[in-house]
This record gives C-alpha cells, sequence and structure tokens, in this order.
C-alpha cells in the first residue's frame, strides 16, 4: 500500500479513529465491560481474596477459579484465565512498547491464553490412586463451602456465628478442636456417603433435631459426621480480605426478595447495592456475571457467522459463473427469514444452553457479511495484482485469503462491531423471553424478571440501562470506523 508521511493508509485511518471522541467513549465503555465481567469474582464473590489463619496463608478465590462445581461453563474458564493473563500481558506491553507493538503482544497474550483454556480441558494430569483416571485441570474439586462432592446444598448454615462461618467459606472446629468443614444442616438423615436424604432417623439423636453435616478439612471423600449446633465454633484468622460485594451471584438469600438498591442482608451482613430479585438474588452481582454472557454471545457468535460469511462470500466473489449464481440463491434465502424469528424457533426446539445460542445464531448471521465480501472480491478480482498472481500461477486459494482477502478487510471491521451489538440484542431478547437456562446470570433474564414486578423499577433499570450502554458503545465503534476508513472523510 502506498504510504503519507511514512505512515500507510490504516494507519492513518486508525489515526483518525483514535482521534474521535465517539471512538474513545465507546472504546472505554466496552473495556469497562469487558475487565468488570473479566474480574467478576474479585468483585462480587463469598470467597475470600486472602485468608490467613493458624494453618498458614491462603488465596481462596484464586484456589476456586478453575474449579468446575464452581465455575461450569467454558465460558467462565477462559474469563478466569484472562483474569490472570491481562496484569502480565499489560505490564509486558509497557515495558517492551518501544521494541515491539503492544497489538502484537496483546494477540500472542491472548493466543497463549486460548492454548492454555484448551489444554486445562484435556486429561493431562495422571491419576491419583489405582483405578481412577487422567484428570484435566478444570475439573470438580470439593468447595471450600456449605456443600460437598458435586451434590446441591440442602440448606445454608444461618444460626448462631456457624452461618457466618459458612458464608465465608471459612473453617470451623469441632468442641475437640479438630477442623472440619461445614456440608450442610439438616433435620432428617442423610446416606453415609453424603449422597442423598434417606427415610429414617438420624443418628444417634431424635429425628427432629437440627446437625450441622461435616467433613475433616482437606479430606473432601471421607465419611461425614453429624454434629449438633453448639459443639462448633469459628476459626478466628490472623487476617482476611473479601471482595467488595460479598455475595454469590447464584445464590438465593431468604428473606431478601424484591429488596431495594442498598438494603442490608441481615443473614451476611452486606448490603445489595442493586437490590435483589424474585429469588433473593444479589443483582449487582448477576450483573457482572452476565457480562460474561453477553460478550461471550457477541463476539464468538460473531466470529462464526463473519468466518462462514468470508468463505462464502470469497468463493462466490472469485470464481463467479454458477457457483456465484447458486451461493447468492443460498444467501438471498438465508436472508428472507428474519434472524431474530429464526434464531428464536431453533433455540426453542433444540435447548437453551448458551452454547447453542452461540451457535444458531453463528449460523443464521453469515449472510449480509457474504454478500460484503462477494462484492469487495469482484472489485479486487480485476486489479492488476490479482492477475498478477495468476499469471505467477499461484493458487487460486493462496491469491483469495493472501492476497484479496486483506485488501477487503476494512469493511469487515466495521460490520463486525455492528454484528456484535446485534448478537447481543438478540441474546437479550432470547433470555427476556425465558428461551435461555434459568440458571445463567442473563441481563435479559433479569429484565425479564423487573418485568413481571414493574413496581421495582431497580431490576428493570439495572440491565435495561447496562444493554443499552454496551450497544451504543458498540454502535459508536461501527460508526467512528465507517467514517475513519471512509477515503472520503480522510480531509
Amino acid at each position: 500500500m502506498p504510504e503519507v508521511d511514512g505512515r500507510s493508509p490504516v494507519a492513518l485511518a486508525l489515526a483518525r479513529f483514535r482521534s474521535q471522541r465517539s471512538a474513545r467513549v465507546g472504546l472505554g465503555v466496552i473495556i469497562g465491560f469487558a475487565l468488570l465481567g473479566i474480574y467478576a469474582p474479585f468483585i462480587a464473590s463469598e470467597t475470600a481474596w486472602v485468608w490467613w489463619d493458624d494453618a498458614g496463608l491462603r488465596f481462596p478465590v484464586l484456589a476456586e477459579l478453575f474449579n468446575r462445581l464452581r465455575y461450569g461453563e467454558r465460558y467462565d474458564l477462559f474469563f478466569n484465565m484472562l483474569a490472570l493473563a491481562v496484569p502480565p500481558v499489560a505490564v509486558v506491553a509497557v515495558v517492551l512498547r518501544k521494541r515491539i507493538a503492544p497489538a502484537r503482544i496483546v494477540r500472542w497474550g491472548l493466543a497463549l491464553t486460548t492454548l492454555v483454556w484448551i489444554a486445562f480441558q484435556i486429561p493431562i494430569l495422571p491419576p491419583q490412586g489405582e483405578g481412577t483416571a487422567w484428570r484435566a485441570v478444570w475439573t470438580n474439586r470439593p468447595l471450600a463451602t456449605d456443600t460437598w462432592g458435586g451434590y446441591q446444598q440442602i440448606d445454608r448454615l444461618r444460626s448462631e456465628g456457624v452461618a457466618s462461618a459458612a458464608r465465608r467459606r471459612d473453617l470451623l472446629r469441632t468442641s475437640d478442636g479438630e477442623r472440619v468443614r461445614v456440608l450442610f444442616k439438616t433435620t432428617r438423615p442423610v446416606a453415609s456417603d453424603g449422597s442423598a436424604i434417606i427415610d429414617g432417623s438420624a443418628p444417634d439423636a431424635a429425628a427432629r433435631a437440627t446437625f450441622v453435616v461435616v467433613r475433616p478439612d482437606g479430606q473432601p471423600r471421607a465419611e461425614p459426621r453429624y454434629l449438633p449446633p453448639d459443639q462448633l465454633e469459628a476459626v478466628v484468622p490472623r487476617l482476611t480480605l473479601f471482595p467488595p460485594v460479598v455475595h454469590d451471584y447464584d445464590t438465593p438469600y431468604s428473606g431478601t426478595v424484591l429488596v431495594t438498591p442498598f438494603t442490608k442482608n441481615e443473614q451476611t451482613g452486606q448490603r445489595f447495592w442493586l437490590g435483589a430479585d424474585a429469588s433473593g438474588q444479589d443483582i449487582f452481582a448477576r450483573m457482572l456475571f452476565g457480562a460474561r454472557i453477553s460478550l461471550t454471545i457477541g463476539v464468538v457468535a460473531t466470529v462464526i457467522a463473519m468466518s462462514i460469511g468470508i468463505f462464502i462470500g470469497a468463493v462466490s466473489g472469485f470464481f463467479g459463473g454458477w457457483i456465484d449464481i447458486v451461493l447468492q440463491r443460498i444467501v438471498e434465502i438465508m436472508m428472507c427469514f428474519p434472524s431474530f424469528l429464526l434464531i428464536l424457533v431453533i433455540v426453542a426446539m433444540v435447548g437453551r444452553d448458551i452454547m447453542v445460542i452461540i451457535i444458531v445464531s453463528g449460523f443464521t448471521g453469515w449472510a449480509g457479511t457474504a454478500r460484503l465480501v462477494r462484492g469487495e472480491f469482484l472489485s479486487q478480482s480485476s486489479r492488476e495484482y490479482v492477475l498478477a498472481c495468476r499469471a505467477m500461477g499461484l493458487p487460486r486459494w493462496r491469491i483469495m485469503f493472501k492476497h484479496i482477502l486483506p485488501n477487503a478487510l476494512t469493511p469487515l471491521f466495521i460490520a463486525a462491531a455492528f454484528s456484535v451489538a446485534g448478537m447481543i440484542l438478540a441474546e437479550s431478547g432470547l433470555s427476556f423471553l425465558g428461551l435461555v437456562d434459568s440458571r445463567t446470570p442473563s441481563w435479559g433474564l433479569v429484565l425479564s424478571g423487573g418485568r413481571q414486578n414493574p413496581e421495582y423499577w431497580h431490576i428493570i433499570y439495572a440491565p435495561g440501562l447496562a444493554i443499552f450502554a454496551l450497544v451504543s458503545a458498540l454502535n459508536l465503534v461501527g460508526n467512528a470506523l465507517r467514517e475513519a476508513f471512509d477515503p472520503k472523510g480522510a480531509a
């Protein structure tokens, strides 16, 4: 490409992009939402940052980042890895900015994080004992909480100091000094392996008495024990540091249904910054983790749609003839269907899992990209450099994807920004209609709860403003890119 003042046209366009106030505001909002999603476990969680007692110094929040029982979705694993990768990548980018372009360092860091993310899901750890299988790093581990072995909690411990210890992932001591962790409390008997509630009477006491079921610390498969609450006391640590919001996003707190912002949770002593929903769950915590869902669906679905559209558009524009006719008829058929209604029908038929939504959104949103790429390839195919490549006998795939495609990427960047915004709106609409897993902290689900309880304004405005801000920021960036890469606006 020809250069102006020592800079290529792309560099000049990016400089114009950075000079626009709307672009800076949009990028700032997008980066802000991304950082909130990445560091959600460090902002809103009952898991301590630092815990120091007579057993030593520990960092519980780091220990749970790769625990599949705590964060069971693959996108959660990726965001948790980004939380650890962002600081070193930022430091390296600042230190080596004069030697290596920061954008290249960021790409390397993202690629390395992706490779490690894949590796953590592969069984690479050797068996721990005879009869056990190889394990992945991201696997089920006992939680430092009042659940055990992957079974759902029966009832959170809520009485006389023991509740506070259970809430804080604390250790307890029995009357004889043994360190234990709370599993759950029950007034009904439990199988000796902790797997199920069974009929009969509780061991060594009346069936209706309250028992705290515990296991020895550090022995996740040890047989649970039944102890009355008065035989337990909290371990008093030397130092603890907790997140600003000591509430889990997926925990329904009893007695806090539809409370208003800054209401104090009497069970935990913490306040709900944005109130609680109809299930007693912290809206602020759900908003933080909901940012992960919106960004994941927006980016991944757009990547899938853009990949399909680029391939079909490139083949259609480069080869022409009957191939072009057939492919364009397929594109026109896809464009005849309203994308959102098509996604709604398929998700309703196939399933409500987030991966289903991502795949369906990607495979139904490529038609516009295909037509855009086809037009760019048609205009580029008659250029001199393409004719030279043909004369040199270069393979067609190399001419298409190594020489023509880089010159056709500019409008794709613009389309990608608008596509991410559209995908986020589509996911929010599906969530609002209840066509996603009800356990996910989706912004649309929170907004749907506000629709069912319109008198509680905080449930409506919190997710509504978040969706509006993120989509508006993406549109600002898309408009700024369009103006920056428009040669007529390069005065």
